[in-house]
């Protein structure tokens, strides 16, 4: 059977030969895109209707991936008026099919290609990606002169996004695999028309992108098991892995571990966490109340949109604050930017404010809160004496569970989200709409956008439920570890 074979496609089978084969014959077991994965997505759409304005005048073909044969007879009708540049363009060539982001035509018979990434910096399957895409429309007797990477400029600063884009000739680097393309995609479609491939689990399972299909090829994996081990190098769990070691327990004393390996282990052979009290009394008989658990919700999208101001630069555009007084009494105080205005200015404001001029400032990995507002000092220095106050209070609660206690049920994270189930059952992320930081982002995104109405009420509420768990786990975290 010939099967047709996208882009997409010869680019899954470069990470790894099962994925195409699943996605060509088992698609059904693959893991539905999340909502941001498909985010992601969406600005990548926006990133390359952008980058069509660098070549204007031209004209794009508007139809779905689906809609082939009308899409081949309008760029060769499109080709023949020769216009300044072509977008979305259907090209086919022995099945393969690609659609370029921009044909740039450089009216001497030669057009240049350009694909448009929303990325800051060349990746290897950039390479690969420019190379099928070649490969396919000069055979389709369209010659291309030049074969460029357009990606994000991270040093462009809002307002002048004229140098938003950057552009890399890869036309030497593509080169050889352009010449290799044919033999590739015949050993391509022999894999294809095999059997199901026996391939390994491993690293390629996440790079460079998380393959839909790994819950399917990991089914076999326990709960528990060598892949969890924290600070132990991938490769170390692959050479386990083919030596058909898995579980936990088929550990013996050939192998040797770090400390902070062996603690995992030991946690999970005795079903004990392994906790040091002096270190941890010490560390929380520092603390000086009132004590401000604090943390922040931000954004940071590929076009910038305030000024000074960078692309994927993250934003503070919520927070949340528990402040817990030494007679125990909670106060709980937060704030949400609602509209596409700049959030920054109002948050240092509301932020000094709730912070007051005394007490620690607790958050689980401090060094995000912290840099957020370095960033606002740095971007805003007439509040850059009071924010670096602020940022001299910090206290981090991740310190404790990455030096003082260790407990196999967190599956060898430390994050709060695999902390809190164990130590706080009661509390759980579960039950919100809006459930981890990527998801905020979403729905911050939305609701700005959103005029007045019970959509964007809905989506103020799940934003400021998330937020406000954050910050009370913190808190229920620091009662537990009161009691050890």
């Amino acid at each position: 059977m010939h099967f047709r074979l996208s882009k997409s496609k010869f680019l899954s089978a470069s990470q790894c030969s099962k994925k195409i084969w699943l996605e060509i014959h088992k698609n059904e077991k693959s893991t539905p895109l999340s909502e941001s994965q498909e985010s992601i997505f969406e600005s990548g759409i926006k990133v390359g209707e952008l980058a069509r304005t660098y070549f204007p005048n031209g004209e794009i073909i508007d139809l779905e991936h689906y809609d082939v044969d009308n899409g081949l007879k309008k760029t060769i009708s499109l080709l023949n008026d020769n216009p300044s540049a072509i977008y979305e363009g259907f090209f086919l060539y022995d099945d393969i099919f690609v659609r370029p982001d921009i044909l740039k035509n450089n009216f001497d018979g030669t057009w240049d290609l350009i694909e448009v990434k929303s990325s800051t910096s060349l990746k290897s399957e950039n390479i690969l990606d420019l190379a099928i895409q070649n490969y396919v429309i000069n055979s389709s007797h369209i010659k291309i002169k030049n074969s460029y990477l357009m990606h994000i400029n991270k040093e462009c600063i809002y307002p002048d996004l004229t140098n938003l884009f950057s552009l890399i000739d890869l036309s030497k680097k593509i080169k050889p695999f352009v010449n290799e393309m044919h033999n590739n995609l015949s050993n391509l479609r022999e894999v294809l028309e095999s059997s199901e491939p026996k391939v390994d689990i491993g690293a390629h399972c996440n790079k460079p992108y998380a393959c839909d299909f790994k819950q399917y090829c990991w089914k076999h994996i326990p709960e528990y098991s060598i892949f969890n081990i924290p600070g132990l190098y991938m490769k170390k769990k692959e050479e386990m892995y083919k030596n058909d070691i898995i579980k936990i327990t088929d550990l013996n004393d050939d192998f040797s571990f770090k400390e902070k390996e062996k603690k995992f282990i030991d946690s999970y052979l005795t079903n004990l966490p392994l906790i040091s009290k002096s270190e941890i009394r010490e560390e929380i008989n520092s603390l000086i109340y009132p004590l401000y658990f604090l943390d922040f919700e931000t954004y940071g999208p590929p076009i910038p949109k305030f000024k000074g101001m960078k692309p994927f630069e993250q934003y503070p555009f919520q927070f949340s604050c528990h402040i817990l007084y030494e007679d125990n009494t909670l106060e709980h105080i937060e704030y949400l930017h609602q509209d596409q205005t700049d959030p920054r200015e109002e948050i240092i404001n509301e932020l000094i404010k709730v912070c007051g001029d005394f007490g620690t400032i607790v958050a689980y990995n401090a060094s995000f809160e912290k840099g957020v507002i370095n960033k606002l000092s740095s971007q805003f220095p007439q509040y850059s004496q009071k924010l670096d106050v602020l940022i001299s209070r910090f206290w981090d609660q991740l310190l404790i569970f990455r030096n003082y206690y260790c407990d196999y049920r967190f599956k060898g994270s430390n994050s709060i989200k695999s902390v809190l189930p164990i130590l706080v059952p009661k509390l759980s992320y579960s039950k919100l709409k809006i459930s981890d930081g990527s998801q905020a982002q979403i729905g911050f995104k939305k609701m700005i956008e959103l005029p007045n109405g019970q959509e964007k009420k809905n989506l103020v509420r799940e934003l400021y439920e998330y937020c406000k768990l954050d910050t009370l786990a913190m808190v229920e975290i620091h009662k537990y570890l009161l009691k050890i």
